[in-house]
């Protein structure tokens, strides 16, 4: 819109208390939605799904099957302590997918590495909404990485490549077929895409 008024939006997390923040970029592409082609926008998110929406409307057309493994997720943190997987940390975090519009694949940089959340109090003015606040420990888990393709028509997991290492950063596919991306201490690696 040219006066700035707002289009559209989707709230992925109502009510965030887990750091589940759009981080990676999106991505604009055209995917087929009952035989019919739709201008879609997707987004890796934190939680472990990709999410594709159509970008006139911001309907939600799907979210993937999830990228990382999902454990409590969405569970309110305790006094006592929850794991969720995934953490704060994502699914997918600051790194940019990228996209083969002709295999209609999009390719995801992900990171398994569960948080555990707690609930603590604040000790504050009692009349106020907010008792409480989040705080999150890194599960004492070897966390590592995902690198997966997803069919951007159906949202299923085409093939997933585990990496030794949290994916933090991007991939780059090619339309020679393979997808570049490199492991957190610097090693470079292709697939076939």
């Amino acid at each position: 819109s040219k006066t700035g008024e707002l289009k559209w939006a989707f709230q992925q997390v109502p009510h965030d208390r887990w750091g589940y923040d759009v981080s990676s970029p999106p991505v604009l592409f055209d995917t087929q939605v009952n035989g019919e082609t739709v201008k879609a926008v997707g987004q890796a998110g934190k939680t472990g799904w990709f999410y594709v929406l159509n970008r006139a409307t911001g309907e939600l057309l799907y979210k993937s099957e999830p990228f990382v493994p999902q454990q409590n997720l969405f569970a309110d943190p305790t006094p006592a302590g929850v794991t969720v997987a995934p953490g704060i940390a994502g699914g997918s975090n600051w790194s940019p997918v990228s996209l083969n519009p002709h295999t209609e694949k999009v390719f995801i940089s992900g990171i398994h590495w569960p948080a555990t959340y707690y609930r603590k109090p604040l000790n504050i003015d009692e009349s106020l909404p907010w008792q409480t606040y989040t705080y999150f420990e890194f599960a004492d888990i070897k966390p590592y990485g995902t690198l997966t393709a997803v069919d951007l028509i159906s949202g299923k997991i085409d093939w997933q490549h585990q990496s030794r290492l949290p994916m933090l950063g991007g991939t780059l596919a090619t339309a020679g077929g393979l997808v570049f991306s490199g492991e957190g201490d610097g090693e470079f690696f292709a697939l076939d895409s």
